[in-house]
């Protein structure tokens, strides 16, 4: 009968722990997401309120001058004419976020169409929403270049980073792809390390070859983050389109529930040892 007993609570305590690992973190937070669903326009801040949601909605696009920008089919559209980059990004710096800083890191995504001829760029930790060149700039703290023939290069301030190895590949040219990156870090400060890794149509791509990991580490700069679509043409008029862009906070742990977690974890061992005695 005991022992029956000590099985029936067991059951309940295993049941319990999975309820407990499936709730045990809180969703992540929406900061800020743009579908670009509206009418064509040269207006690219044109009905923010109806196509942006989340904490940050309302938030303007800021272009360089370098570019022709405008919203074509329900997406960004950056047009340029070699041999310049153009350069879109929200008016907001996500070094600022405190929900970002207490989730200890967030995600990026997008759709993004490489451009044909020669690259697309998205910079994180770019010093200022319209930086000459972000991607490549000493006050970008990542730069992720994105050649249209499938070869990546990562810039740490600056610094290839990607050469180690040889040539990192994340996909083909020509279509519609869609990009998801995860940072995490402590906070923003100077010399604050952070770990970055990548999705490309759900496929992991590796960042640092010379290592186990596929995520790259590097540090911040303690300057300001801009997050910045940029991309260049070489000999004739050319034109990216980004769409769906999404920034939130990485899911957070709910301490609590992990602390309940650990002490049923307990009870069951205590049980099963028990019930190993009796038997």
């Amino acid at each position: 009968m005991q022992t029956i007993l000590i099985m029936k609570i067991n059951s309940i305590l295993q049941i319990s722990l999975t309820g407990i690992l499936l709730a045990s973190t809180t969703s992540a937070q929406l900061i800020i997401s743009d579908d670009f669903n509206i009418d064509d326009t040269s207006d690219i801040n044109a009905s923010l309120n109806t196509r942006q949601a989340g904490t940050q909605a309302g938030t303007s696009w800021i272009t360089n001058s370098n570019g022709i920008y405008g919203i074509i089919n329900g997406r960004l559209d950056a047009e340029v004419t070699s041999p310049v980059d153009s350069g879109a990004s929200l008016d907001y710096d996500f070094a600022t976020n405190s929900d970002i800083i207490a989730a200890k890191g967030f995600t990026v995504s997008f759709d993004m169409t490489p451009t044909d001829g020669s690259y697309s760029a998205f910079s994180i930790g770019a010093s200022s929403p319209i930086a000459t060149r972000p991607v490549i700039s000493s006050n970008t703290d990542i730069g992720l270049l994105m050649e249209d023939d499938g070869r990546l290069a990562i810039f740490a301030n600056g610094t290839n980073v990607s050469d180690q190895n040889g040539a990192i590949t994340w996909t083909g040219g020509g279509s519609l792809d869609f990009v998801e990156l995860t940072i995490l870090t402590e906070n923003f400060n100077a010399s604050t390390s952070f770990t970055i890794s990548m999705t490309v149509a759900g496929s992991t791509i590796d960042l640092d070859p010379d290592t186990p990991s596929t995520s790259l580490t590097s540090t911040w700069d303690g300057g300001k983050n801009y997050l910045v679509f940029s991309n260049r043409g070489v000999s004739s008029s050319i034109s990216d389109n980004f769409d769906n862009f999404n920034v939130s906070t990485v899911a957070i742990p709910e301490p609590k529930l992990y602390s309940i977690f650990i002490g049923l974890s307990i009870m069951l061992t205590a049980l099963n040892s028990r019930r190993r005695i009796k038997i």
